[in-house]
């Protein structure tokens, strides 16, 4: 009630950012005044329109009003407007993945965790992404993996499809896992998709994290990009020897990371629903 009294006056001045917004509708959800604080990110968002901090905190108070549609719609109109702008992909990646749309969760999730790779959320994110990946190939059949049949030579896609693009394009190359889904045939899966993709559709459907990736595959720390992404998660024991035998290779990523950020742009794909 305190904090409500100091914010209130700053709110209605001219001098209020988009922090005074955030803070003043945490206060009022915290306070159980759950149309008052969309009211002030209402507000918020008619002064800061490309405020992904204030989207996300939108989505935040339909999630605790369990409202999980507009929070998903709240998170995916943050990421337009700011696409840097971490929490959202966070947000999102989890609602996609208790959607079962294992798509724009893997998507969602590594952008998310490109931008923010210290933090603990990134560890949960990771674990969610191999999770993801058996949602993509057997959705609602636990750990049990796909039966495969001879890929096609097309992806039977269209360009304006881009999650049919991606389903087709893993279908296609899923034989990499055929004998278990392990941080090894991950990376062999998604070297084959990165290839295809590039070569196909990089054109039509531009993807920053496609390009991200790309880059890395030219530049040699692909490998060790996928380790540092699956490699602890999956089983920390094996990440720890490969660590060990392959020194160079981690420091050399770990270089190029510091030096290559991934930059989301507005002209990504976006999910259709």
């Amino acid at each position: 009630k305190k904090a409500k009294e100091i914010i209130d006056p700053v709110v209605a001045s001219s001098s209020a950012d988009e922090q005074t917004f955030q803070v003043a509708s945490a206060i009022e959800n915290t306070l159980g005044n759950t149309g008052k604080a969309k009211r002030v990110l209402k507000d918020g968002l008619s002064k800061f329109p490309n405020s992904g901090l204030l989207y996300n905190s939108q989505g935040n108070v339909f999630l605790r009003d369990k409202d999980n549609k507009s929070a998903l719609e709240a998170y995916r109109k943050g990421i337009v407007a700011e696409p840097s702008y971490h929490m959202n992909y966070y947000n999102a990646s989890k609602i996609y993945f208790q959607n079962d749309d294992a798509v724009w969760a893997l998507l969602y999730g590594e952008i998310y965790v490109n931008l923010e790779p210290t933090s603990m959320r990134a560890s949960e994110i990771k674990k969610m992404m191999i999770d993801a990946y058996r949602k993509l190939f057997s959705p609602g059949k636990g750990d049990e993996l796909p039966k495969f049949k001879a890929a096609n030579t097309s992806t039977g896609a269209s360009l304006q499809d881009f999650d049919g693009v991606f389903k087709s394009l893993m279908t296609q190359n899923a034989s990499a896992i055929s004998d278990g889904l392990n941080t090894e045939n991950l990376i062999m899966l998604r070297t084959r998709f990165m290839l295809a993709y590039m070569r196909n559709y990089s054109i039509n459907l531009p993807f920053t994290l496609f390009s991200y990736q790309d880059k890395m595959l030219h530049d040699g720390v692909y490998d060790a990009y996928n380790q540092w992404l699956f490699g602890a998660v999956e089983n920390a024991q094996e990440f720890s020897l490969w660590i060990k035998t392959n020194s160079k290779s981690y420091s050399d990523f770990e270089r190029w990371r510091t030096s290559n950020l991934l930059q989301p742009a507005n002209y990504d794909p976006k999910p259709s629903k």
